[in-house]
């Protein structure tokens, strides 16, 4: 789609962003779904609810889940799946 920033606006690009994140893995569909939330992957102050802390992962652990996950998106919503 060209990195069109104003994309994201567009209705049915966020059926097929939804519905190309449903089809991901569990455990990249919620990695995904909590940084649409707003979470953090990892945070040093202790306080802060992390998607580490979440998923008692580590903060690699989401790195590598969020890397494929992204990686899954664009390729479907650049048609190459």
């Amino acid at each position: 789609r060209g990195g069109d920033p104003q994309i994201i606006d567009d209705p049915v690009f966020r059926l097929e962003l939804d519905a190309a994140i449903d089809a991901l893995p569990d455990d990249q569909r919620r990695v995904v779904g909590l940084l649409r939330q707003g979470f953090l992957t990892h945070s040093e102050d202790p306080n802060i609810m992390t998607i580490s802390k979440m998923l008692n992962c580590d903060q690699r652990t989401v790195r590598n889940r969020k890397a494929r996950a992204y990686k899954t998106l664009r390729a479907a919503l650049e048609g190459d799946v």
